[in-house]
């Protein structure tokens, strides 16, 4: 019963502490509103910068149309004074051809011949140039066809023959029944060239010339002079040497004899 009145006295003794109520309408510290106004800055920096690019975009947008529309007005004052002085000169040419003065009628004149034998003269190459073009050969597209290849290989042979020179023979002919008069000599130089049918039969007449101008020997000193300047002895001359040709090489492989310099004395 005794203790009871202590315990009271100890919560006497004890401060008592005032319960805060906050107020709606209370303004803010002035830590919290330096703290709430700091970024406001760097937005307006961020604002400034980004109008400033969009303005510097506008203005090299803006260059580059009025350059562009500079060079064009440069170019159609170009074109018309270009336009304005061809009309000048062809009015200055018309009248060149009724003028008073002699020397300048020439002139007109002969400005006139020019350009027209210039306009011919491409006239001319331009009609060339489209039949060149027109006849011109495409190349050959090998087919399944061997016949059409064989028709075609002997084309280009026309086209382009394959020779072989023999060389010049030098030789005395056989001597006419009649008498020699003094003087007289029957010698004969005869430069020979032979065709064949391809590039190995004119390599092989080539490779073999010690046999081939010995078989032609054979042949030249059988013939008289009368004979070689007749034009049917040349024709058969050329004959022998093909025949006996084509039986040392065993089929037609020589097509024809030129002689490409002949001197009978």
């Amino acid at each position: 019963m005794a203790q009871a009145p202590v315990a009271n006295a100890d919560k006497k003794d004890q401060p008592s502490i005032p319960a805060v109520t906050p107020t709606p309408n209370a303004p803010p510290s002035e830590a919290t509103h330096g703290a709430a106004a700091a970024p406001a800055p760097a937005a307006a920096s961020a604002s400034s910068g980004h109008g400033a690019g969009h303005g510097t975009s506008a203005d090299g947008h803006g260059g580059k149309e009025k350059a562009h529309s500079e060079k064009s007005e440069a170019l159609a004052r170009g074109l018309k004074g270009a336009g304005a002085s061809l009309k000048t000169g062809a009015l200055d040419i018309l009248r060149g051809f009724v003028s008073p003065d002699r020397r300048t009628r020439r002139m007109a004149w002969l400005f006139l011949v020019s350009c027209l034998g210039i306009l011919f003269t491409l006239r001319l190459g331009w009609k060339h140039l489209m039949h060149k073009f027109e006849t011109n050969e495409k190349p050959y597209e090998y087919g399944a066809d061997f016949r059409e290849y064989m028709a075609h290989k002997r084309k280009l042979r026309e086209l382009r023959p394959v020779t072989a020179y023999v060389g010049v023979f030098t030789l005395e002919l056989k001597r006419p029944k009649q008498v020699t008069p003094p003087g007289i000599l029957n010698v004969a130089e005869i430069e020979i060239v032979v065709e064949c049918d391809d590039e190995e039969t004119s390599k092989k007449i080539e490779g073999s010339l010690d046999i081939v101008r010995d078989k032609i020997t054979s042949l030249l000193v059988a013939k008289d002079r009368d004979e070689l300047l007749s034009l049917g002895g040349k024709q058969d001359l050329k004959n022998e040497i093909k025949k006996q040709l084509n039986q040392w090489l065993h089929g037609e492989k020589i097509h024809n004899v030129f002689f490409i310099r002949m001197i009978i004395n």
